[in-house]
C-alpha cells in the first residue's frame, strides 16, 4: 500500500502534505492507521492519517443522489469528504490511543475481579 502511495508522491511532485483518510473499522482500522501514520517512507510529506467515524461517511454519501455501494464509490466518498475539509477529528495519533485503551481495559478488568472478589467475600 505505502508503495503504490509513494510512487504518486515523488519528492518531484511538490506535494509536502499527504491526507489519508479511512473509516474506522474495528481491528483492521487500528493497525493501518498506526502503520501509515507511523511509515518512514511517508514521513517528507507531513502525513496525517484520520480515522473517519463510518456514519459520518454514510450521511455525507446520502449528499450524492442514486450513488451505488461497492469499495471504489465508497473510497471516492471517503476522499471527498477529506477534500472538501469535513474532517473534524485529530489526525491519528496511535501510540497515545493505544496506550490509553490498555489502561482503560485494565482498569476495568481490575474493577470486575474486585467486584467478584466483594461478592465472594459477602457471601
Amino acid at each position: 500500500m505505502v508503495t503504490r502511495i509513494y510512487e504518486y508522491l515523488t519528492p518531484k511532485s511538490g506535494l509536502d502534505r499527504l491526507v489519508i483518510a479511512l473509516e474506522s473499522t474495528s481491528f483492521y482500522g487500528v493497525h493501518i492507521a498506526n502503520y501509515l501514520s507511523t511509515c518512514p517512507r511517508l514521513m517528507p510529506f507531513h502525513t496525517e492519517v484520520y480515522c473517519l467515524n463510518p456514519k459520518s461517511i454514510a450521511n455525507y454519501k446520502k449528499s450524492y443522489i442514486g450513488l451505488s455501494k461497492n469499495d471504489y464509490i465508497d473510497a471516492f466518498v471517503i476522499a471527498d469528504f477529506a477534500r472538501v475539509g469535513r474532517i473534524t477529528t485529530k489526525p491519528w495519533r496511535g501510540c497515545q490511543y493505544l496506550a490509553l485503551q490498555r489502561l482503560t481495559r485494565h482498569r476495568l478488568h481490575l474493577v470486575k475481579a474486585l467486584s467478584r472478589d466483594y461478592q465472594v467475600a459477602s457471601l
